[in-house]
């Protein structure tokens, strides 16, 4: 293979750890999905998802590093496996989790086998394929921008997660923390994760993921990059997911003292599955409630957030025309973006309320139903603001990834028109109570994690509208057009 001249290398090593973390992304979801306690998949269905998806990212590292294609899939491959070691401990744990089974060390050297059998079939299909018809990618900062994006994608899991938690009152079935039942959190035997164990442990568990990942994020930024802000903006992030973290944790000791000592006192390999599945096993108070809304609350923003740091890049990486005639964006953009906020808040006090006991007794209006009416009013707002400012990102064309998400926002926004009304006639009436159907507690999770989305991809909006109306580069009225103008050489990173 030709070598290509020094400056214009590909950053191979930058190229495979993003598609290494994008692997184990995927791969992690795959996971939870099958080990959901409605599918309960059987190995064979789960582990064969697993290599193709690993076989898959291999293959793409190959193709995306053209100089060094069979290093870029086995590191790839590698860091994909290491990751997802951090499951495989939970298969490998003894019944109280303290420790291995004996062999582990067989089962872990047998998967970083198969991590170099994956990158070495990954890149062999990569050489097989018709070669990419899109130009190499060299530049550093492109490919941070990309890593950026997959950290982005590891806080969805997240979310969703999160939001089961929530619909199925779970945020307390595992009552001790950083542990689980005084198990390692990635020692907690898989065998006990049924009932409300399940969508709590596995929270945690993609919790973890997005803070490592946030952590190489952070790395990769101050390596590759020499402007101060980026370093800052990468530096609030971590701070924004660790907070997160820690908030979540601060919401499980504040349950009621009494009831926590005695369920984590339980160790796990006393933990009955007939427990298990009544949820939560300590009792809620009012404050660690309002911790848990704020934890919620502060994990969409952390989205949006990582979100603008994609936005922020993108536009460096670009000589950005001249909006003079479509200075609105900006306007519509913020609009938007307090608005989904808005109803974020409202949403979050809904949802988490409704587990509020009302002392009186009154039969008065309670603040879940007024948060409720009130959300559902202010979604016109969001609707309007949120076509009207995609439309502006639209009519600006200033980069294909601000059309492609104004263009998602606009159909994001009518699928969550239909899941709020769909929400309203079934959902209202569920009070997150065991026996609840799982139906109803998907819905209530889609109603939520579609409304992630919007928040993110306004926030990507608003910071495109706050670089466009500030950061452009003026150019001649004669000569602006509606195409951008890629200027790597602008950067102040070489």
């Amino acid at each position: 293979m030709t070598r290509m001249p020094t400056d214009q290398r590909q950053p191979t090593l930058l190229i495979a750890f993003t598609l290494g973390f994008a692997t184990a992304v995927a791969t992690w979801t795959i996971a939870y999905f099958t080990h959901h306690p409605s599918i309960r998949a059987t190995g064979v269905y789960t582990l064969v998802p697993l290599i193709l998806v690993l076989i898959g990212g291999a293959c793409i590292a190959a193709r995306s590093a053209r100089e060094r294609p069979m290093f870029a899939a086995n590191i790839a491959s590698f860091i994909a496996v290491l990751l997802n070691l951090l499951l495989l401990t939970s298969v490998l744990a003894n019944e109280d989790g303290t420790q291995l089974r004996d062999g582990a060390g067989l089962v872990i050297g047998g998967a970083i086998a198969m991590a170099l059998i994956a990158g070495s079939l990954g890149a062999f299909i990569a050489n097989l394929l018709p070669e990419p018809k899109r130009p190499v990618i060299t530049d550093r900062q492109r490919w941070l921008r990309f890593f950026a994006l997959v950290t982005s994608v590891a806080v969805l899991p997240v979310l969703f997660s999160g939001g089961l938690v929530t619909s199925h009152n779970a945020g307390l079935a595992v009552p001790d923390w950083p542990g689980s039942f005084h198990a390692n959190m990635f020692l907690f035997p898989l065998s006990k994760m049924t009932g409300g164990i399940f969508y709590e442990h596995a929270h945690r568990l993609f919790g973890s993921l997005a803070g490592i990942t946030s952590i190489a994020l952070l790395i990769m930024t101050f390596v590759v990059e020499r402007r101060l802000w980026t370093k800052v903006f990468a530096s609030v992030l971590f701070l924004l997911v660790l907070a997160q973290g820690l908030l979540g944790a601060a919401r499980v000791e504040a349950a009621d003292e009494q009831d926590w000592q005695q369920a984590a006192a339980t160790p796990s390999a006393l933990v009955n599955h007939d427990v298990t599945n009544d949820f939560a096993l300590t009792t809620d108070t009012t404050f660690s409630i309002l911790l848990a809304g704020k934890h919620g609350i502060l994990g969409q923003i952390t989205f949006a957030a990582v979100l603008a740091f994609v936005a922020a890049l993108a536009m460096t990486s670009v000589r950005l025309p001249s909006l003079r005639k479509h200075g609105s964006l900006q306007t519509a953009a913020a609009l938007f973006f307090v608005a989904t906020l808005a109803q974020l808040v409202m949403g979050a006090t809904a949802r988490h309320a409704s587990a509020i006991p009302d002392p009186s007794g009154d039969g008065a209006i309670s603040l879940a139903t007024i948060m409720v009416m009130l959300h559902a009013t202010f979604a016109f707002f969001v609707l309007v603001f949120g076509v009207i400012a995609s439309a502006f990102a639209i009519r600006a064309n200033a980069h294909s990834s601000l059309t492609h998400t104004a263009k998602t926002t606009m159909g994001l926004l009518g699928l969550q028109i239909a899941l709020g009304f769909w929400t309203l006639l079934d959902v209202i009436p569920y009070t997150a109570e065991p026996g609840a159907t799982e139906g109803s507690a998907l819905l209530a999770t889609l109603h939520q994690f579609i409304g992630a989305l919007l928040i993110g991809l306004a926030a990507y909006q608003l910071t495109w509208g706050i670089g466009l109306r500030w950061l452009a580069e003026p150019i001649p009225e004669e000569a602006e057009t509606s195409e951008t103008v890629p200027v790597g050489a602008a950067s102040t990173v070489s």
